[in-house]
């Protein structure tokens, strides 16, 4: 049945029809339900590597978020499509043709609802005001002692992805020693990464709980 679902979902080469099938064979996925345990799972990490490999950018939005927060939703529009065929008017096969279009709608609904979520959050003048408000107040920030004048740089760092260990230290404001010693604080707390030590390079860290601060109620966990 999974080499079925490739065969017909696999051969369609038009991007747009290859979103609906990446959508669309999540539930026929779910349907066929191969595992003996965590079939829910694994389906929502298949339908990510497939919007992955569209180049639809799933790394900066979460269809998995989505559905959690809208969960109830899912398990219904999931158990309608398993439903049979309703009258002569509802599709040719075996299912309704009728709620298995409902099921492909709320999907595409769930990735758009994501997306809206992702480009407001990264708003820059949204960003700015969040992360400087968690450079201000955050006590465990402040236990670590990190200054709050590091906003400006762990900004710029999460607007950019990247940059040189230099450049970040300049963006600190603070003399070549306090600034190296501020971004070793950093390092550790994991908002700031750095491959090596001595790396020239260094990237922006998102650990779960600053993300959380971050990004307004960026975190939903499926039941």
């Amino acid at each position: 049945m999974l080499e079925h679902l490739q065969l017909q979902y696999g051969r369609i080469k038009d991007p747009r029809r290859q979103l609906i099938a990446a959508l669309a064979g999540h539930h026929r996925v779910a349907l066929v339900h191969p595992f003996l345990d965590g079939n829910g799972r694994v389906i929502r990490m298949l339908t990510h590597l497939q919007l992955v490999h569209l180049g639809l950018k799933p790394s900066l939005w979460s269809l998995s978020r989505g559905l959690a927060r809208r969960q109830d939703e899912y398990y219904r529009f999931l158990a309608l499509a398993d439903r049979p065929r309703e009258g002569d008017y509802d599709g040719r096969g075996q299912l309704s043709q009728r709620h298995y279009f409902n099921f492909i709608e709320f999907m595409l609904d769930v990735c758009h609802d994501q997306i809206e979520y992702m480009t407001t959050s990264l708003n820059p003048a949204r960003l700015r005001e969040q992360v400087v408000h968690v450079f201000s107040t955050d006590p465990d920030l402040r236990r670590a002692g990190i200054r709050p004048t590091s906003a400006a740089a762990v900004l710029a760092l999460l607007t950019q992805g990247a940059m040189p260990r230099a450049e970040f230290k300049v963006f600190t404001g603070l003399k070549d020693r306090l600034a190296t010693e501020e971004l070793g604080r950093l390092i550790e707390a994991g908002i700031v990464v750095s491959s090596t030590p001595r790396s020239r390079t260094v990237e922006v860290g998102l650990p779960a709980r600053f993300a959380g601060l971050i990004f307004a109620n960026l975190h939903f966990q499926m039941g």
